[in-house]
Formats: structure tokens, sequence, C-alpha cells
């Protein structure tokens, strides 16, 4: 126990003094009202704040993740913070492809490949701090991490949805 408590200061003390993890918006479709353009600059504002604590270290090395592709905590911490999106050379970039969804689907997002779709009323309705957390939880799927379709309490432990509620916990909001 004392050696994985030592790890992960080390780890967290290494990530506090490298260049930190930038999150860029390669592509947006959809966004066309300033109301929508404020809210996803927020979002991805936050997005890269939260990612670059110590606190959202400390916290991905602690949790109990399912789903990890065979990967340690630490390797799913690694994954996310060098931008390792499949098919890509890590680069300590977080590169986003997002879409404002206008379909009606029974979800609030999706990712189809790279690309991460919102529907359009979650974005207006909640705030940025709930669209970054969503954001992230969307963005461990570009990296290849899954869970399962049926809502169940391990679906609740699978990598995308910790991460998601880590972020939305650090941000202190009340997300659907």
């Amino acid at each position: 126990m004392k050696t994985l408590i030592f790890s992960a200061f080390l780890m967290i003390l290494a990530l506090s003094s490298f260049t930190q993890t930038k999150v860029r918006i390669d592509q947006k479709m959809g966004f066309d009202t300033p109301e929508l353009q404020k809210k996803l600059n927020e979002a991805v504002g936050l997005f890269e704040k939260t990612i670059n604590t110590n606190e959202f270290a400390n916290l991905v090395l602690t949790k109990k993740l399912l789903r990890r592709n065979g990967l340690s905590s630490n390797g799913v911490l690694d994954k996310i913070l060098n931008g390792e999106e499949l098919g890509t050379i890590p680069d300590q970039i977080i590169n986003l492809s997002l879409k404002v969804d206008t379909t009606f689907r029974n979800e609030i997002g999706h990712t189809t490949g790279k690309i991460i779709a919102t529907q359009k009323n979650y974005i207006l309705e909640h705030s940025a701090q709930c669209y970054a957390a969503h954001l992230i939880h969307e963005y461990c799927h570009v990296l290849g991490f899954s869970h399962p379709k049926r809502r169940t309490w391990r679906r609740a432990k699978t990598v995308p949805y910790q991460i998601g509620y880590i972020v939305r916990d650090i941000l202190g909001e009340k997300c659907p």
C-alpha cells in the first residue's frame, strides 16, 4: 500500500513539473449561435483546467475503474493526459471534433469515430461544468474506452463514467 501511495505521489509530482495538457478544438459543427459558442468555450476551458490539477490525477489513480482495456489506473491517466486518441501519437494535446446534435435521441450525446455529438438542448439547458464533464466522458470513447449500453451498476464504474464523474465533482456540479 505504501508503494502505491508513493507511486501516486511521484506521478502527481511529475505531472505538476511538466508541460500541461492542452485541449484543442479541431472541428466544430453546429455551434451557430453566440450562446452555443460561449458555452463551448467555457466548457473546453474548464475541461483543460480540471484535467491539469493534482486533484484530478489523484482521483483517477485511486478510483476503481472497470473496462480499462488492460491498463492500470496510471495507464488510463497517461492516456488521457497524453492526448492518445486512437491511431495517433501521444502529444499532450487533446484533439476534439465536436458536433451539436439536433436529432432526437434518448441520450445526452454519443461518439462516432472521433466526433463527439451532444444534444443541443443539453448544451443550452445545463452549465458549462456539466458540458465539460460530458465532453471528457465522450473523449474517453475517442481514447477507446467503452461501457455497456444497458444501464447497470457496472456501467457507472467504467472509465468514461468515472472520469466524467471526477470532472463533475471537481467542478462542484450536479449533472444528469
